[in-house]
């Protein structure tokens, strides 16, 4: 089984609702920045790679005071009475106000990510919040992911796409997730649940599904993450092998590669391999070319 330590691809919602404005139209940037899709809203293209940004104090050395001879204690004097110091918070209560403060942190930037209209910086500054509170924003994660409202469950489910699934908590939902009306919905639960081992099945039918979406980021996404598997996608052999007559190439790719990782079991797409090898240049032709010596060279082996 290949190892999960590929980055997966989640996308972010388009909110073709009516009640969405338009969103601004950007360029696409690399890593944790959003990129335009053409549609109503940004395609994330690749799952940032965060890390909790330190800022160190330094402090100065102080100088020294000069000696000086001690002040003559009077005679008769008697100390001035003190006010009692304030007591100092109990780790309990240090704790409580820390979740506390991570919880209304996380809670502001959920509804900053949900609410129409929402400027595209103001957007941004939302998403990498949630994703840098990781653990802390969970709580807010899965009530999105029960809301009755569409647009809640999409922005929660490609938040969880870039934190993933390493928290159990979030395994249920996410499998509902996997069956929701909306497609960037299934999407992202899938690309969030990818690196576990045991929801495999699930992952590869549903992203699989995806690549005869009409929506063309969709599929691209499906194709990417697919890459992650190797010959358990097998089961879904007919809908990989169909694919390859997509004309879109970021498409066909992934797929390709993923045949071929397969091995034997995926000899009944080596026509339209060979196919590929003959109209095709560049990275796709040699793809299918190593895919082709993927599957036959093995299956030729006693």
């Amino acid at each position: 089984m290949r190892p999960r330590s590929m980055s997966l691809l989640p996308i972010v919602p388009t909110f073709d609702h009516a009640r969405m404005p338009p969103h601004p139209r950007r360029e696409p940037v690399p890593m944790n920045s959003s990129a335009s899709c053409g549609r109503r809203f940004p395609v994330i293209l690749m799952v940032p790679v965060l890390g909790s940004l330190l800022i160190f104090g330094l402090m100065g050395c102080q100088p020294a005071e000069s000696a000086k001879a001690p002040a003559p204690v009077p005679a008769v004097s008697a100390p001035a009475p003190r006010s009692p110091a304030p007591e100092a918070p109990t780790t309990s209560e240090s704790t409580n106000s820390l979740d506390s403060a991570s919880d209304n942190a996380a809670r502001e930037a959920f509804r900053v990510l949900s609410t129409p209209g929402t400027d595209s910086a103001l957007w941004d500054a939302a998403q990498l919040k949630l994703v840098e509170l990781g653990p802390a924003a969970i709580p807010v994660l899965l009530e999105g992911l029960a809301s009755g409202d569409p647009i809640h469950r999409e922005m929660a489910a490609m938040v969880l796409a870039f934190v993933g699934a390493a928290d159990l908590r979030t395994h249920g939902p996410l499998l509902k997730c996997l069956e929701d009306e909306s497609a960037f919905v299934r999407a992202n639960a899938a690309a969030a649940l990818a690196p576990v081992p045991e929801h495999n099945a699930r992952v590869i039918d549903v992203l699989s599904d995806l690549l005869a979406d009409s929506d063309p980021q969709l599929r691209r996404m499906a194709a990417a993450n697919l890459g992650a598997f190797g010959a358990e996608a097998s089961i879904e052999l007919p809908k990989l092998t169909a694919v390859l007559a997509d004309a879109d190439v970021e498409v066909v790719t992934p797929v390709v590669q993923l045949l071929g990782r397969i091995g034997p079991s995926a000899v009944d797409a080596v026509p339209e391999l060979q196919r590929i090898v003959f109209e095709q240049e560049g990275e796709l032709k040699a793809a299918a070319e190593q895919a082709l010596q993927q599957i036959q060279t093995t299956a030729e082996k006693p």
